[in-house]
């Protein structure tokens, strides 16, 4: 029985590791439960004793990702506030590179006119999360002077959020995933002290 448990979990656990790839790479209308079950090997009727439909798994991943994201800010706690920009696009730049990816919430925005509205719901209350914990950042960098004083740390923030999703759209586009680099920069000159607006 406890085997029995563990195989679900593990098959449940899997489902959710490439079912965020698949979300990456095609967007949530763009992959089925079919298209997952081949990647896992598994039958699609196998699938529904995790998740009783495809709304349910993109509630599932949403939550895996937030603990995710959760993880890894705990890894850059320690870090000065540009460290962790600069960290944050390198994740965008992993994406990009190893599989022409994007960030879930990125993938899961462009097809945001077409969600489930519990999904478009949970969308958006992890895309306000985001927009505070970046807005706790910039705050950290007016605080300790890395970053300029003169601009309202929400309006920087909510910049930063939505530059950070259009150059992973552009580095699909031109498939230059360097695009990204380019962009940090150039954020990097903005958010200089002395900077001019």
């Amino acid at each position: 029985m406890a085997q029995h448990t563990a195989t679900l979990e593990n098959t449940k656990m899997r489902a959710l590791r490439e079912g965020i790839k698949l979300l990456q790479i095609h967007g949530y209308n763009g992959f089925s439960f079919q298209d997952l079950a081949t990647v896992l090997g598994i039958r699609k009727a196998s699938l529904y004793s995790h998740f009783k439909s495809k709304e349910d798994f993109g509630l599932a991943i949403l939550d895996h990702h937030a603990a995710q994201f959760n993880q890894w800010c705990a890894t850059i706690d320690g870090f000065g506030a540009w460290d962790k920009l600069k960290a944050y696009f390198d994740l965008f730049y992993t994406f990009g590179t190893q599989f022409s990816g994007m960030c879930p919430l990125c993938a899961f925005a462009s097809d945001q006119q077409s969600l489930p509205q519990s999904i478009k719901a949970a969308l958006e209350k992890n895309s306000k999360i985001r927009r505070d914990w970046m807005i706790i950042i910039i705050e950290q960098g007016q605080h300790k002077k890395e970053f300029r004083t003169d601009l309202p740390p929400t309006g920087l923030a909510e910049m930063i959020l939505a530059v950070s999703f259009g150059v992973q759209l552009s580095a699909r586009t031109f498939t230059h995933a360097d695009h990204i680099h380019i962009v940090r920069e150039q954020i990097e000159i903005l958010l200089k002290p002395g900077s001019v607006r």
